[in-house]
């Protein structure tokens, strides 16, 4: 049940309330044997508004965008989450428009709240950090051991292609994420792309052709 949902601006904030199962941590989450009406989750969002930049005679067109937020767990907090999300769009006189973003999150939100003595929680593991400074860490590729050792894990790479054509659209999605396979009882994780292609006839949007390339295997939708 949300109890309270409020937006001004770019900001969102949401608080819930459920009737559920809450937990006690014990070298793990331990589920209790009753149901009760306890704190679910605080959300907030943040997209701010998109400015545009012309050039060239206002030809190309440019236009960072920005959406990030963070769910507060509140039965079980080591599971609160932060993603952050920035992208950048080119619009190209009229013609085409590129759109290139990623996605990160952080699944260690507990690394950085420290409890009335002082000391940090080390019983869920972690190190004291600037949850900025460990963003900016993300994307040092200057440096592996200090991007690595960042909380904030990359999930996606993205890069979306559309093209008008009056009475038809076209577009094209190449998606990159990390995918943990198991090969001959090794794990590893697989960085080929998803694709997908799509034209759609405008006066009958109904009426669409995608092609998806999952991993090498050709699909038609």
């Amino acid at each position: 049940t949300t109890l309270f949902r409020s937006s001004w601006a770019s900001l969102q904030l949401a608080y819930v309330m459920s009737y559920t199962y809450g937990y006690d941590f014990d070298d793990g989450w331990i589920a209790r044997t009753e149901k009760e009406f306890l704190p679910y989750s605080l959300s907030f969002s943040y997209s701010p508004s998109t400015k545009t930049f012309y050039r060239w005679s206002n030809r190309i067109s440019v236009a960072p965008g920005l959406s990030t937020s963070i769910v507060a767990d509140l039965l079980r907090p080591t599971n609160s989450y932060f993603l952050f999300s920035p992208s950048i769009t080119f619009k190209i006189a009229k013609f085409l428009d590129v759109t290139f973003s990623s996605t990160s999150r952080n699944s260690v939100l507990y690394w950085y709240f420290q409890n009335n003595e002082g000391d940090f929680y080390s019983e869920w593991g972690g190190f004291p950090g600037n949850i900025f400074k460990d963003l900016i860490d993300s994307f040092r590729f200057d440096s592996d051991a200090i991007r690595e050792a960042s909380g904030f894990k990359l999930k996606s790479l993205n890069m979306t292609v559309s093209h008008n054509l009056h009475d038809w659209s076209f577009n094209m999605t190449l998606k990159i994420e990390p995918r943990l396979v198991t090969e001959d009882g090794v794990k590893r994780y697989d960085f080929n792309p998803y694709m997908t292609i799509g034209v759609v006839w405008n006066p009958v949007d109904g009426i669409n052709t995608t092609i998806v390339d999952e991993y090498g295997e050709w699909s038609l939708e």
